[in-house]
């Protein structure tokens, strides 16, 4: 009752080296040692024990670099002078930097606020392929969302583009501290806004002004506001059109 038998114990470190998921590990304890009467809990415990034992010494951040550095992670780190506690980190695996270089004319960027372990922004960076598909270009974790933040981290992705490459767009939502230093990192750039982002605006603000009936916000976000947006995209469309001679491959999006 106190803990996992050795088999116990084989089977856990085998399905977790495994990446098989707590649920599964504890349906295979249940059927292979019964007699054990394991616990869900029990093998929390023990995939956190196998996790700490591989640091062999190491504190998380000591593991952090370890493991970096063992799968050849682009990585750079900003920490405080005074203490020398860690701020900033951006990171970079080596096959989405050779994506990267290969297709760097469409990069998308936005941050969760706040909803990790260590309540910091965490900001993640992606590309697109000829095909329409997404990959991970890097992610980096920020002290705050301020303009020397968002600075800091287009400067590392500018490192990894290199300096006479010039992204064709980038989007991002309206993030106030993110506008002025994409513009001063990457001039060459166009900066354009998510429609995405853009349409869950309207409809908050239609959601707050019309005594907040959801529904109402609902049917205005896709009937009246999807037309106006259409609209706009089928004139930005034409005078493009017009302009480029009859021929365009350039997506659009509302600024």
């Amino acid at each position: 009752m106190s803990g996992l038998s050795g088999e116990a114990k084989e089977i856990v470190r085998d399905m977790t080296a495994a990446q098989a998921k707590p649920c599964s590990i504890m349906a295979a304890l249940k059927e292979k040692v019964p007699s054990d009467n394991p616990r869900i809990k029990q093998v929390y415990n023990y995939r956190e024990t196998l996790r700490k034992s591989s640091f062999e010494g190491r504190d998380v951040v000591g593991q952090f670099y370890h493991m970096a550095q063992q799968n050849d992670y682009v990585h750079w780190t900003l920490a405080e002078e005074d203490t020398g506690v860690l701020t900033h980190i951006f990171m970079a695996h080596p096959d989405s930097v050779r994506l990267l270089r290969t297709y760097y004319w469409i990069i998308g960027m936005d941050s969760t606020y706040k909803t990790n372990k260590y309540k910091l922004p965490f900001l993640e960076i992606i590309g697109m392929t000829p095909c329409n598909k997404n990959f991970i270009i890097a992610y980096a974790i920020m002290k705050d969302e301020t303009e020397g933040s968002y600075r800091w981290v287009l400067e590392r992705l500018r490192c990894l583009i290199g300096e006479h490459i010039h992204p064709s767009a980038i989007l991002t939502d309206r993030e106030l501290g993110l506008m002025r230093p994409v513009s001063e990192v990457f001039p060459r750039s166009s900066h354009l806004l998510c429609t995405w982002h853009i349409n869950k605006d309207v409809e908050d603000r239609v959601y707050r002004i019309s005594g907040k009936n959801q529904e109402f916000a609902e049917i205005f976000k896709n009937s009246t506001w999807k037309k106006i947006i259409y609209n706009n995209i089928f004139f930005i469309s034409r005078s493009w059109f017009a302009k480029c001679g009859g021929y365009s491959r350039i997506p659009f999006t509302i600024r």
